[in-house]
């Protein structure tokens, strides 16, 4: 049935923050909920597609199709977008309906960030000596402030695979995708000073642990509101757009040298890494780089679960965002343990 087909792709739509409306057809209404062994019959349809989008809704008339409509939109376009579902029963599909076409008003967005909440962390980043930040993919759209705070503050940048390109890979300060290696771990731990943007930090991002180490304070500009609640209890909370948080922040910061100029620049962490490659992940990076000088240089790539992708994610230089894309599977698969063992044997150089 088609729905039940479908759930993989809603599921990882909705651990990517990515808007996807999904409309399937039910069964007729007289039936619904009475098992009567009809075709394509599930005990509540909308109950299994609601454990995977932000809004499921089941129409009984035209008016509830059009407010339901209504309601997906705003999901979608709500500050952190997740997929909407509604069902249409079949006998209802083919009823006539006086309702003439509408427009629905465009709205949602990231409510901008209180100055107070920008206050605190700028005062934080002034203070810092060793600051790092930490890009996900709702920061993709902040390339240029973040580059710019990257400078002035003379701090290091990590991405996870969704930032990935967020600034150019090239960047002397930017280390990219790397936060399941051990020496960007414990670069991390050595921070006095974290600004996480548009990241949820997950275990996904890390692989090597459900919780990443940190020993300095802890700033979150987000907008989702359950994560900058969630385990790593942040020092301060910037809840808003990340982009419009770091320009905030890039607007008003002193540029002095510091921790990078005295630690290296990004190259000798890569070089540190990959030091600890053995055979087979050597062959896989030639490959990853074979595949970078084949790709043009606005080529896309998208992967799956693979072990070249797997290095890919670290490996394969984007110089902007949406060069490279990794799904983030859903907790229940399976497969996130096999990628946890693969990085662990390449940390422990196995």
């Amino acid at each position: 049935m088609g729905l039940t087909n479908a759930l993989t792709a809603i599921a990882q739509a909705y651990s990517d923050s990515v808007p996807l409306l999904v409309i399937a057809s039910s069964p007729v209404r007289a039936s619904l909920g009475k098992r009567w062994g009809v075709l394509h019959e599930l005990e509540d349809q909308r109950a299994i597609a609601a454990g995977v989008t932000g809004l499921a809704r089941s129409a009984h008339s035209a008016r509830d199709v059009r407010d339901h409509l209504r309601a997906a939109f705003a999901t979608l376009r709500a500050a952190r977008a997740r997929p909407a579902y509604l069902e249409i029963p079949l006998d209802l599909l083919p009823e006539p309906t006086p309702l003439r076409p509408e427009r629905f008003a465009r709205g949602g967005g990231a409510p901008p960030p209180s100055p107070a909440s920008l206050a605190a962390a700028h005062a934080l980043l002034a203070e810092a000596e060793r600051p790092l930040f930490i890009a996900g993919g709702g920061a993709r759209g902040a390339g240029a402030a973040l580059r710019r705070l990257v400078e002035a503050t003379d701090g290091y940048l990590v991405t996870t695979v969704a930032g990935k390109g967020v600034v150019a890979e090239s960047h002397p300060a930017n280390l990219g995708a790397s936060l399941p290696f051990a020496a960007i771990q414990e670069l991390v731990a050595a921070a006095d000073v974290v600004i996480a943007a548009g990241t949820e930090l997950s275990e996904t991002d890390v692989y090597t642990t459900t919780r990443l180490a940190m020993s300095g304070r802890l700033v979150r500009l987000d907008v989702d509101d359950f994560k900058l609640a969630d385990q790593f209890a942040p020092e301060v909370v910037v809840r808003g757009d990340a982009a419009a948080s770091l320009e905030a922040l890039a607007g008003d910061c002193r540029t002095r040298k510091g921790w990078r100029t005295a630690s290296g620049a990004a190259a000798a962490y890569r070089a540190r890494v990959e030091a600890q490659f053995d055979a087979p992940s050597r062959a896989r990076l030639a490959a990853v780089q074979a595949l970078r000088e084949s790709v043009p240089a606005d080529g896309v790539v998208f992967t799956d679960m693979t072990q070249l992708a797997y290095l890919g994610n670290y490996a394969f230089p984007a110089e902007r965002p949406g060069l490279w894309f990794h799904p983030r599977r859903p907790r229940a698969d399976p497969r996130r343990h096999a990628r946890r063992r693969h990085y662990a044997d390449r940390r422990r150089g196995a």
